[in-house]
């Protein structure tokens, strides 16, 4: 479940297959990954992997850091195409407001976010969900960014110096009783980890889907359900699943202006 990439997962000491960044290298990358445990069932996380949706509110709230104002408030036309590996997802907010993620069956996604600076290359953000039981999941996130900007590069390494064991599930009563979120100055790993746990936390520890109304923005959510009915039937009837693959090429994951044309972040 935890791996994606053939040569597996490596610390920032160590060469980075080009296959993991959305875009060409242009200096050696930076690598951190965290992990949290989440008081959840691990398929509400997937589920929002493949809402894009939730953005345009999910990460407007508690304050509107880089990632929420570059995406904007849109609400999305959605299209998917079946990879294979598992899905591309595109969201389309206006003609240079495109945005795009590349989904690993059964539990990852690829997508990119904003540098922690104007000027600063964007940053591969890749996260696994992986379930402990039917209530308790862990995730792990990658954050990739390759630059050959001394000041971006320091920017990185002291902000995750500082602010990258944040864990939204240990804050679950300043999240939700009075609105808390991480630092003021924590405004990209754990601004995003409130915001996805307040949006998968807040529909209980399992998500009570019985008397769902789902609409044209829940798209994603009905493709990947049909996806992973279409995967188990096969598996309760004694049929071959599909031979899930690794891509030969992502290409460019598309960047998205915004409001951050003008947005001090």
């Amino acid at each position: 479940f935890f791996f994606q990439a053939e040569d597996g997962i490596r610390d920032n000491q160590c060469d980075w297959s080009s296959d993991v960044c959305s875009s060409d290298l242009t200096g050696k990358p930076r690598i951190v990954a965290t992990r949290e445990d989440w008081d959840m069932n691990w398929f509400q996380q997937i589920e929002n992997s493949l809402d894009p949706t939730h953005v345009s509110f999910a990460h407007r709230t508690l304050r509107v850091g880089a990632f929420g104002a570059a995406v904007t408030n849109g609400i999305p036309e959605l299209s998917y195409i079946e990879t294979e590996a598992g899905l591309e997802q595109t969201a389309t907010r206006a003609a240079d407001n495109v945005r795009k993620s590349d989904w690993t069956f059964p539990n990852n996604n690829h997508v990119v976010v904003p540098g922690l600076a104007p000027g600063d290359p964007w940053i591969d953000f890749i996260i696994w969900m992986v379930p402990q039981d039917e209530i308790h999941a862990t995730r792990f996130t990658l954050y990739v960014m390759a630059s050959d900007n001394a000041q971006a590069n320091q920017r990185f390494d002291d902000y995750f110096q500082r602010y990258g064991s944040y864990n939204a599930a240990e804050h679950r009563q300043a999240l939700f009783l009075q609105a808390k979120g991480p630092d003021e100055a924590d405004k990209l790993a754990g601004l995003i980890s409130a915001q996805d746990y307040l949006a998968q936390r807040g529909q209980g520890r399992i998500a009570n889907r019985e008397d769902e109304l789902l609409g044209r923005s829940d798209l994603g959510v009905v493709t990947l359900r049909r996806l992973f009915w279409r995967e188990l039937e096969a598996l309760r009837d004694g049929r071959p699943t599909k031979a899930w693959r690794r891509r030969p090429h992502v290409g460019v994951l598309p960047i998205q202006p915004g409001d951050q044309r003008s947005a001090d972040v």
